[in-house]
């Protein structure tokens, strides 16, 4: 049924302007932790660079711990902010510069973020007409619809350069100690979270310092402790083992031709990280980039459909998306921190990838390369002492030692001997059970045998369901 409407008699104008303070607020929900809000103020800075063809692009970073409290300084060496109410406003793009700054939305959001009381930002800029004029200008909280104002001093506001930007704000400790999220760490030291946000800053733009000659430089004071022994931030890249893909490719996503540097590598561990690229679950996955700079990591499950599993520790694809056109790069969401799904452009991207890689997704290949990593340090252990045995096949007359290797949850246990019988499975589960109760849960027990008759195989069917705490056994056969 069609509904046709009239023009009303009676109109009334609906006031849509928004509560001030709950939407100041809600506009740093979009953020996550403060290393995320350091992105957006280097994007910027990395902008004004690019637009500016401005080589050897600086940008100094300062924090103060006051108290509980935490003093933030970002200065870059740019040309300044040319419009600043457009900058200031929800939305701006009059002088979209580059992908960094592509939303429009990004200081905004970022300055709510770190100053929900909306009262200790303030923002500093000077352009080169300013400079000609000896003056620069100050904007500064509280941020309003209707009333935030630009005020003009004379001089420079900047440390060694005519023009730039400077923002500048106080957040809780609180705020400051998001650095650590999604790190893991559970640190609220000072110096260590520094030390983070480091790590953090050389991955996310290890191709931009390296390849663009952009600085960026950390200061940090604690009351009187000056930690800027860890100024200068280097580019960090993975330790590479082994090159399995190493190309360059064309490609069009849907809307232009965009260039994709494309690397597969077997990682090692790299000792001088906290967090990235230590060759374990969490570091392994896809790299998602955009003219160099990190967006989002992905784990292997949404290209590949492959959950998580120690044999891909050490497993990175490497995907750098090149080009100028802003506009041939799938969206990305509003705080730059991934791709937007609901993008064609983003789910060509994916099934590309997954086209140029092949990992491996037959379980018969991984389990044999499973039993070739751990059945030689198993058949090693089968003369240890009789208090070192865990098990022992008296049908094969062979003892049975356990190789255990940690997972993200809990430990495996591999086993190896000639053929299973259905009651040695009352051992596995009697151990499953007990280590449950000592806090000490096992990821999977894994059996590696010539073979598994099938009331084994049968039995282990009925066992991989709940235990003692609702949660199912995992009991794996292998066949050598």
């Amino acid at each position: 049924m069609l509904y046709f409407f009239r023009k009303g008699e009676n109109m009334e104008n609906l006031n849509l302007i928004p509560n001030m303070g709950h939407l100041w607020v809600t506009l740093g929900y979009h953020f996550e932790n403060l290393c995320q809000v350091m992105h957006e103020f280097i994007d910027n800075a990395i902008s004004d660079f690019i637009k500016n063809k401005i080589k050897d692009g600086e940008i100094i970073i300062t924090f103060r711990k006051i108290g509980n409290k935490v003093e933030v300084i970002i200065e870059d060496h740019g040309k300044g902010i040319i419009d600043i109410e457009n900058a200031l406003t929800l939305g701006g793009r009059r002088f979209w510069e580059s992908i960094f700054n592509e939303h429009g939305n990004g200081i905004k959001h970022s300055l709510s973020f770190v100053d929900p009381l909306n009262k200790t930002w303030s923002i500093m800029t000077r352009t080169i007409k300013d400079a000609l004029l000896d003056q620069y200008k100050v904007v500064k909280a509280p941020y309003s619809l209707e009333n935030t104002f630009v005020e003009t001093y004379k001089g420079n506001c900047l440390t060694g350069s005519e023009t730039g930007t400077i923002i500048k704000f106080t957040c809780t400790y609180d705020i400051f100690k998001t650095i650590r999220i999604p790190f893991g760490s559970h640190t609220s030291q000072f110096k260590d979270l520094m030390e983070l946000l480091y790590e953090d800053l050389g991955v996310y733009y290890s191709y931009i310092i390296e390849q663009d000659n952009v600085k960026i430089t950390l200061k940090a004071f604690d009351d009187d402790k000056d930690y800027s022994n860890i100024a200068n931030v280097r580019p960090i890249f993975p330790v590479v083992e082994k090159y399995k893909i190493d190309k360059s490719q064309m490609i069009d996503l849907g809307n232009g031709v965009v260039k994709i540097d494309l690397r597969y590598i077997i990682m090692s561990k790299n000792i001088s990280t906290k967090k990235y690229y230590l060759k374990n679950m969490r570091s392994s996955g896809v790299e998602i980039r955009i003219n160099g700079r990190l967006l989002e990591h992905l784990n292997f499950e949404e290209i590949w459909g492959l959950k998580s599993h120690p044999f891909y520790n050490g497993h990175l694809v490497i995907v750098n998306l090149i080009s100028d056109e802003r506009g041939r790069f799938p969206n990305t969401r509003t705080t730059k921190t991934g791709l937007n799904r609901s993008d064609s452009k983003t789910a060509f991207l994916f099934h590309w990838i997954a086209d140029q890689i092949s990992l491996l997704h037959d379980e018969k290949e991984m389990n044999q390369n499973i039993k070739m990593k751990f059945i030689d340090q198993v058949v090693k252990l089968t003369s240890v002492s009789q208090e070192n045995i865990i098990y022992d096949a008296i049908s094969t007359k062979k003892f049975i030692c356990n190789c255990q290797v940690c997972t993200h949850e809990g430990y495996d246990l591999y086993f190896e001997c000639i053929k299973t019988k259905v009651n040695d499975l009352y051992f596995f589960e009697k151990l499953w059970d007990e280590q449950l109760l000592l806090n000490k849960p096992i990821g999977r027990i894994i059996l590696i045998a010539d073979e598994h008759p099938e009331p084994v195989r049968e039995r282990v069917r009925l066992i991989n369901k709940k235990n003692i705490e609702g949660k199912n056994y995992n009991i794996v056969l292998i066949t050598k």
